[in-house]
This record gives C-alpha cells, sequence and structure tokens, in this order.
C-alpha cells in the first residue's frame, strides 16, 4: 500500500522523482528538433506543442517503471515505486492521463 495520497505534496514530489526530469529535455530538444527540421510552422503552435514533448518522455519513463519494479529494486532501490512511497495504479493512472 501507497505512503502518500494524490492530493499530497510528497506524492507529487515521489512522480516527479519518478518521471526522471533530468532526462526530459531530450524529448524536448528532439521535438522541437523536429519542428525545425520540417516544414515551417507557425512559432506559436510549436511553442505550445513543446509541453507536450516535453513531458511525454517522463510519462513514459514512469509508465514502465510500472512493470519492472522486480529490476529496479535491485539496480535502483531508490525510486519511489520500489519504496513504496507511491503505488503502481497510482502512476499507471497518472501517466497514461498524461500521455
Amino acid at each position: 500500500m501507497p505512503t502518500t495520497t494524490l492530493t499530497t505534496p510528497k506524492f507529487w514530489q515521489a512522480y516527479w522523482v519518478t518521471m526522471r526530469p533530468y532526462l526530459l529535455f531530450v524529448s524536448g530538444v528532439a521535438g522541437m528538433a523536429g519542428f525545425a527540421l520540417g516544414a515551417p510552422q507557425n512559432v506559436p503552435a510549436a511553442l505550445a506543442a513543446f509541453p507536450a514533448f516535453f513531458f511525454a518522455y517522463g510519462f513514459g519513463q514512469a509508465l514502465t517503471d510500472c512493470f519492472q519494479t522486480d529490476t529496479d529494486a535491485l539496480s535502483s532501490p531508490y525510486r519511489p515505486l520500489v519504496r513504496g512511497i507511491i503505488g503502481k495504479r497510482q502512476v499507471l493512472g497518472i501517466s497514461l492521463a498524461g500521455l
């Protein structure tokens, strides 16, 4: 049973760690590079799309963590899902809603 609920700041802090924020720029930069290399686009539309590119990677990382807690228990025991701070159902729901 997770030790936090969706309404607590501790849950959102743990979920943020699960998203691996240090890697979010990868998808953001890749998405914007795709816009830059493609046909001319509306600049405001490209800027509006940036958050989707930016956060999609993190939502995917969190979703993946739901299905590999057994390996994370060995390689990354500090992760919130492995420690039981947040629950698989919570992470699954938030990640799918975000994607």
